[in-house]
Order: C-alpha cells, then sequence, then structure tokens
C-alpha cells in the first residue's frame, strides 16, 4: 500500500517508465498493464490530502502576522 505522496508519485513515474520501456520492446500488453497501474497510482496520489505545512513554518507565520498587528496598533 502507498502511504506516502512522494511514493504515490514515484509509482506513477515508474509505472509509465516501464510502460514506455514495454512498449519500445513491442510487447502491447505489458505496456498496457503497466499504463493501467500507473493510472492507478495517479488516482491514487489524487486521493491523497495535500502536504501540510511544518509546525516551524506555522509558527513563523503567525509570529510574522502578529509582528505587523502590533506594528500598526503602534
Amino acid at each position: 500500500m502507498i502511504s506516502a505522496p512522494f511514493s504515490a508519485r514515484a509509482a506513477v513515474s515508474r509505472c509509465l517508465t516501464r510502460a514506455i520501456e514495454a512498449a519500445d520492446r513491442g510487447d502491447r500488453l505489458e505496456a498496457q498493464y503497466w499504463q493501467s497501474l500507473a493510472a492507478a497510482a495517479q488516482r491514487r496520489v489524487s486521493t491523497l490530502p495535500a502536504p501540510q505545512p511544518s509546525l516551524a513554518v506555522r509558527l513563523t507565520r503567525v509570529a510574522a502576522l502578529f509582528t505587523r498587528r502590533m506594528e500598526r496598533l503602534a
């Protein structure tokens, strides 16, 4: 099971690469197999939640907003 967004995106890329390689060899059935796996992995990627910013980034944003608000009040 693919759990991380990066690995799901990497799975799409690997499947497409293998589909291209199979098509180059003339193996249509294998190429279609890899294309279907790539499509399934792509659907998985599209259902993953967007990555959330780290705690440090969120705290920095809050501090910046607080600083701006304090500057306006001063």
